[in-house]
């Protein structure tokens, strides 16, 4: 247990990314973005709340009462955008390890 809290919390960033003020402080305007902001909103709401460890089911739980998640409509692609936001956090923390691996092996 102690040892996926740790995973856990190793993969939370350390500050949060906060989206736009006219994003966050009227929840009813989500309507009104464009999909790309929409999809913005909801990146943000994944970067926030969760680690790219975590299954779907176990997302939903920690962001199911953020208003973000009002952002896109429907649970198949807010699904489908979670999947994407692993791969694409798995593929940057690949290339931040090489570049890692990169700068010791220069030192």
């Amino acid at each position: 247990m102690f040892l996926f809290l740790n995973l856990l919390l190793t993969h939370l960033p350390q500050t949060s990314s906060i989206p736009n003020a006219k994003e966050v402080e009227d929840p009813k305007n989500y309507d009104e973005l464009s999909h790309e902001e929409s999809v913005k909103v909801f990146m943000d709401l994944l970067r926030d709340r969760c680690a790219p460890t975590m299954k779907w089911e176990q997302a939903l739980q920690l962001i199911k009462n953020d208003e973000r998640l009002k952002a896109i409509k429907g649970i198949g692609e807010q699904r489908r955008l979670f999947k994407e936001w692993i791969n694409q956090t798995k593929v940057q923390e690949r290339q931040e390890q090489k570049q890692r691996m990169q700068k010791v092996c220069l030192e």
